[in-house]
């Protein structure tokens, strides 16, 4: 209904006004749009709850994870692994847990149980959405694979991170754990590559030294090429 305002008596009625208009809408739906900003505000309390939550499971997250150091550090390794595994079981794909399976391989290796350290690894790689966090997995597994004695596997492992993770700080790492392995293989001729690779790719990387150093060994031990093809004895 139109404002006397602007409907005089003997007069036709005057149109309705947008805010009037609007006025008539709310009254007419006033139950459903009571309902509607019911359920937003209750969206609203439930999106600010899970925040909270998520934030309090995270400061927990890393709390646990202090403990579980500081259990490994006094030798209480099966202490240390059911507190990473709290942290594992209330989050997955948190940076916490992300940090929790790095950890829990790290302590696995040290504790000689490889097998494990490589499952713990190959799960954390599949739950990691950053690239960052799915490289340093890919690494855990290769060395997993290189205690385990699965040299086909890591040296796969290696090269395939550098392919996949081109400019990453570890690469140079990745060769020299290749040389290594070709070393044991006596694979000499791939072992010189790995390490001449590294040398010259990345001469200043905190493996450069040792990476020289096995090289040496390496032309030391092994028998050297001619131009021809043909080995000298």
């Amino acid at each position: 209904m139109s404002s006397p305002i602007y409907s005089l008596p003997g007069r036709t009625q005057a149109p309705a006004t947008r805010g009037e208009k609007m006025a008539q809408w709310i009254i007419t739906h006033r139950a459903q749009l009571g309902l509607a900003l019911g359920l937003l505000a209750l969206t609203s309390a439930l999106s600010v709850a899970i925040v909270f939550n998520r934030r309090k499971l995270m400061e927990g997250g890393i709390l646990q994870l202090s403990s579980a150091r500081y259990q490994a550090s006094k030798g209480q390794m099966k202490e240390a692994i059911q507190s990473i595994d709290e942290v594992l079981r209330s989050q997955r794909t948190s940076p916490v847990a992300m940090q929790a399976y790095i950890l829990k391989g790290e302590l696995l290796t040290q504790a000689g149980k490889f097998e494990e350290a490589a499952k713990t690894y190959q799960e954390g790689y599949g739950q990691a959405s950053l690239p960052d966090y799915r490289a340093l997995m890919w690494m855990g597994q290769a060395s997993a694979a290189v205690e385990l004695q699965k040299y086909p596997e890591a040296v796969d492992l290696y090269d395939r991170f550098i392919r996949d993770y081109p400019g990453h700080y570890l690469i140079p790492r990745c060769y020299m754990e290749v040389g290594r392995i070709r070393s044991v293989q006596k694979q000499w001729k791939e072992a010189r590559a790995a390490y001449e690779r590294l040398l010259v790719l990345y001469p200043k990387s905190p493996w450069a030294e040792e990476a020289q150093a096995n090289l040496n060994a390496v032309n030391a031990l092994s028998p050297s090429e001619t131009p021809g093809g043909e080995t000298k004895k």
